[in-house]
């Protein structure tokens, strides 16, 4: 059986208004954020091990964390507006945590390494900056 993975919206008010962001280059889509600021949607992929950036309508994509190769596993994902930055969860076998980088993938850094088992979401509290 193909999969038939999408990342849709749906207006809150016309419940039956369904939008369709993105259909290809998906393979196991985890959790989303918007950046409507700049009208962007960030999305993880843990089939893929990467953190992906695009428009909302889904015609420019840009991969702007690749963790594939280490077996990392992204999920959860979160922005903190005020600073610009997101922070996202890696619930790999290997070495779980909890990641801050800049909206465009610079200054990445690993935040939370221990203590973790299957760390799955991630929020931020956009009034407190934490």
């Amino acid at each position: 059986r193909m999969k038939n993975e999408q990342i849709e919206s749906i207006h809150r008010r016309l419940k039956a208004s369904r939008e369709t962001h993105l259909t290809s280059g998906l393979d196991v889509p985890e959790d989303i954020a918007i950046d409507e600021a700049s009208r962007n949607l960030y999305y993880t992929d843990s089939g893929k091990g990467h953190v992906v950036v695009c428009d909302l309508a889904g015609s420019f994509c840009k991969i702007i964390i690749e963790e594939g190769d280490h077996g990392s596993k992204p999920r959860g994902i979160a922005i903190l507006y005020k600073y610009r930055v997101l922070f996202y969860t890696d619930w790999s076998e290997k070495k779980p945590m909890v990641v801050r980088a800049g909206l465009d993938g610079s200054q990445r850094k690993e935040i939370i390494t221990t203590g973790l088992v299957w760390p799955n979401g991630v929020a931020v509290d956009q009034v407190l900056d934490r």
